[in-house]
């Protein structure tokens, strides 16, 4: 068994080996597994592994086999690595989609629709409450002073609602105290209640009624798979993780979930991390570490993972590489013009490792890398066009699109203007229906993430009058150099 597993890729691609850590995943066939994989340490390729060795070694028919993912993009990459070029012709489907097979068993002959929140928004125009419960919703301040930057309370109102009745349902909130809100909480019920009859009448569903729908009627379809193996785990939802936990009872399915804790970011989309760090003892699951990183420096690790074991309810791991730099971590201070900074940057980047290498610039918010566009660089879509040296492939993202993906190098941009941590405040109605966390954890986990996109150097370029709290807790750790003190 050891010379199969140290040659399970030797046909498609013999340089991807799996350590012991991996190699344990992989063998172990207990009835519930949570995987807990560090940046970078290969959970794809332990995904592959597992279903390689199902099939060739425990002979599980392929369509036995179910992976699920979030996205399509996730889902497509899936679909590309493991049927493609492993030609293993698995089952992989989002959430969504998996759901929709579910609905379509049961013939209940429900048509999907795309433009959900036009019904809502329809209902709300309709509503003879609608003024009043804006005139309610000013004793929010946040609401309050978010409603400033639209056109009228009406259009900020309808996004608002919108919004909170998608988490509402998301995370099947039944026990929320909205103390003077209350009747604003009455109101999302009554928007439900509404839509539901609507449903009923009209034989429709959107994507998240899909979850509640398969998960009601699961127990009078006939789902087949022996295994469900479900990828970044952390991003799961209440409704996602109900459905989940329903069918593997119901059909003695065996689930294994990958994901990471520590990269959990998602909340504010549903998303609620205490499951992942609650399943071992929900599901009476085996758990596995994956520690071997291969994409940052032994030196970063050590940073990130001290600085995110900050966070006390974080599952404890030590992460390893065989990476080494010296200094990984750079800061750098701008004070009048970030852009002039940024372009010192990239041409030190330049210099130490080539002008063919990549380069993603990451930030917090989407509009902040606009503090830097003009004499040096302008921006078409995501890519950044150095007007120095054109050639350079430099990326733009937010860091909640980044994860998942590595960089050759990163430069983090901090906005003076947009402080990281966040200082946005979220309104006391979300705080109800979001899962419950104090809002600095995720804030913390989105700096990891930030940190762990790199294979060499992550540069941070702050401003010098006003730096990040989480550049102060870093920047005295040995393998962080500070560039300079001032800048332009």
């Amino acid at each position: 068994m050891e010379d199969y597993l140290d040659n399970i890729f030797k046909d498609t691609d013999e340089n991807i080996k799996l350590d012991e850590e991996q190699k344990k995943v992989v063998l172990d066939d207990n009835k519930n597994i949570i995987v807990v994989a560090g940046a970078g340490a290969g959970k794809t390729t332990v995904i592959t592994a597992k279903v390689k060795y199902l099939i060739e070694k425990k002979n599980i028919n392929p369509k036995d086999i179910l992976i699920i993912s979030f996205t399509n993009k996730a889902t497509n990459e899936l679909k590309d690595r493991i049927n493609n070029i492993f030609n293993l012709d698995v089952d992989i489907s989002t959430f969504h989609s998996f759901a929709f097979k579910i609905i379509k068993k049961f013939n209940w002959g429900y048509d999907l629709i795309s433009d959900y929140n036009y019904l809502i928004r329809d209902y709300i125009l309709r509503s003879k409450d609608t003024r009043k419960l804006i005139k309610l919703l000013k004793k929010d301040k946040v609401y309050k002073k978010e409603s400033k930057r639209y056109r009228n309370d009406i259009e900020h109102f309808i996004i608002y609602t919108v919004e909170n009745y998608n988490l509402y349902r998301m995370n099947s909130k039944k026990d929320i105290d909205m103390g003077i809100f209350s009747k604003y909480y009455v109101y999302l019920e009554n928007i439900l209640l509404f839509i539901k009859e609507y449903q009923y009448n009209y034989r429709f569903t959107d994507y998240e009624d899909l979850i509640i729908l398969s998960k009601e009627i699961s127990k009078a379809v006939n789902i087949s798979y022996k295994y469900i193996i479900v990828d970044e785990f952390q991003d799961i939802s209440l409704n996602r993780y109900l459905l989940l936990k329903k069918i593997c009872s119901i059909y003695n399915i065996k689930m294994i979930v990958v994901g990471d804790d520590w990269q959990a970011i998602y909340s504010f989309a549903g998303s609620d991390n205490n499951l992942f760090l609650n399943f071992k003892k929900d599901m009476n699951a085996t758990m596995y570490k994956i520690t071997s990183t291969y994409r940052n420096s032994n030196e970063l690790i050590k940073v990130a993972g001290s600085f995110i074991m900050e966070n006390k309810k974080q599952i404890i791991k030590e992460l390893k590489s065989n990476k080494s730099l010296k200094y990984p971590i750079v800061i750098c201070y701008y004070v009048f013009n970030p852009s002039y900074k940024m372009k010192k940057i990239i041409d030190e980047i330049i210099k130490n490792y080539g002008k063919e290498k990549s380069i993603l610039i990451l930030s917090r918010y989407k509009k902040d890398i606009n503090i830097i566009l003009g004499d040096y660089f302008s921006l078409k879509e995501d890519t950044i066009i150095y007007k120095k040296s054109k050639d350079t492939p430099i990326t733009h993202l937010t860091i909640h699109a980044s994860k998942g993906l590595g960089y050759d190098n990163v430069i983090l941009l901090i906005n003076k203007d947009n402080s990281f941590p966040s200082n946005r405040e979220d309104s006391f109605i979300r705080k109800s229906l979001l899962p419950k966390e104090d809002k600095i954890l995720e804030e913390r986990r989105l700096f990891y993430v930030a940190m762990t996109r790199t294979k060499n150097n992550f540069y941070i370029l702050d401003y010098y009058f006003k730096e990040s709290i989480f550049t102060k807790e870093i920047k005295n750790n040995e393998n962080v150099l500070i560039k300079n003190k001032k800048s332009k």
